[in-house]
């Protein structure tokens, strides 16, 4: 008959009589996958941004008459990445709330710029269609967001939550 071996205690175990100030759980991989994938989005909004900015028209030709445009490009992008990397940060610190924002923010985009790209491509609505690079940033951000956004959901995830919240409970 054999006995299952007893695990002795590591680095992150904590004894439950301790009187310290008690740890969070660690963040599982499909969280730090989850971060990683919104990281890539934050990215990409960047980049997307830099590429919009840079195409706006110059009304003058002088590079100087495009400098509100190219102020406000930078306020938008700024303001597309914040998101990104609030709800990374926050999935990370065990936040049940970020994975219910980050599906909300997901659900803005798709919702109010999906259905734009599409129309963009009817001939008779615009002249020139977005380039290729543009449908291609839009789509990886999209894959960035729902890829975040289903791991954020998956078992381990949720454990990790519940975990987190018990903690910051414990703590108080």
């Amino acid at each position: 008959m054999t006995h299952p071996a007893t695990r002795s205690p590591g680095p992150g175990d904590r004894p439950s009589s301790a009187s310290g100030p008690v740890a969070g759980p660690r963040a599982p991989a499909a969280v730090k996958w989850a971060a990683a994938a919104m990281l890539v989005g934050a990215a990409l909004t960047a980049v997307l941004g830099g590429l919009l900015t840079a195409r706006w028209d110059h009304p003058s030709g002088d590079i100087r008459s495009g400098v509100p445009g190219l102020v406000l490009g930078i306020v938008v992008t700024t303001a597309g990445c914040i998101p990104w990397l609030w709800m990374a940060w926050m999935a990370l610190a065990g936040r049940g709330w970020a994975r219910v924002l980050s599906a909300v923010f997901f659900g803005i985009y798709f919702v109010s710029f999906v259905p734009s790209l599409i129309i963009s491509f009817i001939p008779a609505r615009f002249s020139q269609p977005p380039g290729p690079r543009v449908v291609a940033e839009v789509g990886l951000e999209l894959l960035a967001g729902l890829a975040a956004i289903i791991l954020l959901w998956q078992p381990a995830s949720s454990r990790f939550f519940s975990a987190s919240r018990q903690a910051r409970t414990a703590r108080m």
